[in-house]
């Protein structure tokens, strides 16, 4: 006989025991407190999850599934795969695969979308086996740059465009299975790849190819200078993996969305994490990077600390300098690959601290820490300084500079310093020379070697674009334009190497030219050394680095 009150399945009328039985007032009350713990967390500011598990368990779950759901829909519909059965493996041993999430945002940081892909594991590959060659060439910012100051000049239409799924357009040069990930119990099942998939080492390279192919249909032409880079006549076209940056005339952009399955941004405002912001009637574009430079001041705990107008460096001193301990030594990594991006992207005024930062990667110590932070600070004290390009005329500056034996180097090497502009950088550079000089003529005419090298590249891009571009090398040292016009012998640089002496040979061959200007007007003297406050203020303003918003 049964004591006490029984419970049952109103289904099949069977009788439960307690143990199967869940009191409504108990599941009312957890399910009322996860509703509440989720709506909390619904209004955070979303992160992006490392694991499948992780985003299908947060507070953002049904977003990241219908991110996932939508990638999954997107790789059947371009037949992506065959499955197959385990006995049809033979001797093929097959990679796994994984999601990658990650948040899309806007150029004012809010969130535009989320985004799942699927990507195999491509260091499961067999080299020689699973592929062979993998290069794949990559839009140069220098490039970018050019395209945007000319588009400017021009007043071209510029917009972004996302290609939906674009590694799936090649197909796999090999026999690649690989197996799904797993969802929820259920083993992932094993497919065969008939098109590439996004972390398969081949991926970018056969993607390239096929896209080069693809545009060569439509009567484009690869550029030489710049393999990312098609033209046909006014239509100009950048290609970043699955971004394209399309230079044209109103109403010519039809056509490469007409090819592919493309995501029109319209007019530019956001590539890179570069925001792009346009003034028509100026005829300017501006790229600055403030997002990214917030994040940069969030990981180093930067949020309240004062901020600095103009940048500081405290020479290290190896000898009564500690070393950093492994966790610190970790993160100035980290930082030091941030900056470093940024100093290649929008703000040319910090290249040279950190070019030196950087060489103490391996081993830093308390005062490049020091340096470090004080770096940071100085970002978020000019958060909103940006690059000003174009203007209304296509006029390449250049300008090249030396600093002879910097102190801060312990192998007593030189420093060279290089900067082209229109209006604003377009391409800049600071760089330990390899050579040991032995006196400033020479510092500075290698100098002159390595800006040469870039100017050459410069004139012939641009002329591969259809513009006429002749351009005016300008040095602050008599003896070095002397030596790179004049090819009479001299004792005291008969030792400088045969390959040095390109620069002046380039300058016969008319493809540039270089003359004098006073050392007060020398622009790239902010590239090797590190200038007073109202010197390297003043510099930036002339090289049109400046607060976007005033």
């Amino acid at each position: 006989m049964t004591l006490g009150p029984q419970c049952y399945n109103l289904q099949t009328q069977e009788e439960l025991e307690f143990t199967d039985v869940i009191f409504y007032e108990t599941a009312l009350t957890a399910y009322n407190h996860e509703e509440s713990t989720r709506q909390n967390n619904v209004n955070q500011e979303p992160t992006v999850p490392k694991t499948m598990k992780e985003a299908l368990t947060g507070p953002y779950r049904k977003n990241w599934q219908d991110a996932i759901d939508l990638e999954l829909h997107a790789l059947r519909l371009n037949d992506t795969w065959t499955e197959i059965n385990a006995p049809e493996l033979s001797n093929t041993r097959p990679i796994n695969s994984k999601f990658v999430f990650d948040l899309k945002r806007q150029s004012d940081g809010s969130i535009q979308r989320f985004k799942a892909r699927l990507v195999a594991r491509g260091d499961m590959q067999r080299d020689g086996v699973d592929y062979e060659h993998i290069f794949s060439a990559t839009l140069r910012l220098e490039s970018l740059r050019i395209i945007h100051a000319i588009a400017a000049s021009k007043d071209l239409e510029v917009h972004q465009m996302d290609i939906s799924n674009a590694f799936l357009n090649a197909e796999c040069d090999r026999d690649i299975i690989m197996r799904l990930p797993a969802m929820g119990s259920t083993r992932g099942i094993l497919v065969r790849l008939n098109k590439t998939l996004y972390g398969l080492k081949q991926a970018g390279r056969l993607w390239g190819q096929h896209l080069k192919q693809s545009f060569e249909q439509l009567g484009f032409v690869q550029n030489d200078l710049d393999t990312t880079v098609y033209t046909k006549g006014d239509i100009v076209i950048a290609v970043y993996v699955d971004d394209l940056v399309i230079a044209a005339r109103k109403g010519e952009i039809d056509t490469i969305k007409n090819r592919y399955r493309c995501t029109d941004g319209g007019e530019i405002n956001w590539i890179l994490g570069l925001k792009v912001v346009r003034d028509r009637q100026a005829r300017t574009i501006t790229m600055t990077q403030e997002q990214y430079i917030l994040e940069v001041i969030a990981d180093l705990a930067l949020e309240n600390a004062v901020a600095l107008t103009a940048p500081t460096f405290a020479k290290a001193d190896e000898y009564n300098s500690k070393k950093i301990n492994e966790k610190n030594h970790e993160k100035y990594r980290t930082i030091i690959g941030k900056v470093v991006w940024i100093s290649r992207s929008t703000r040319p005024g910090i290249s040279h601290i950190v070019h030196l930062l950087a060489r103490k990667v391996a081993e830093p110590r308390e005062v490049d820490m020091t340096n470090l932070v004080k770096l940071v600070k100085y970002l978020k004290g000019t958060l909103k300084h940006g690059i000003i390009l174009g203007g209304s005329a296509i006029k390449v500056m250049a300008y090249c500079d030396a600093n002879f034996v910097t102190p801060e180097d312990p192998g007593m090497f030189s420093l060279s310093g290089y900067v082209f502009a229109i209006l604003g950088p377009v391409s800049w550079g600071s760089k330990r020379q390899v050579l040991l000089a032995l006196s400033t003529t020479e510092a500075e005419y290698i100098a002159a070697c390595l800006a040469g090298k870039e100017a050459r590249w410069i004139q012939l891009f641009i002329e591969s674009l259809g513009i006429e571009c002749k351009i005016e090398l300008r040095c602050d040292n008599q003896s070095a334009i002397k030596l790179a016009q004049d090819d009479a012998f001299r004792a005291r640089t008969k030792h400088i190497d045969l390959n040095i002496h390109w620069v002046r040979w380039a300058i016969q061959q008319n493809y540039f030219q270089i003359e004098f200007i006073p050392t007060k007007d020398q622009l790239a003297d902010i590239f090797t050394k590190v200038l007073p406050g109202s010197t390297h203020e003043s510099i930036m303003s002339r090289l049109h680095i400046l607060n976007t918003t005033l």
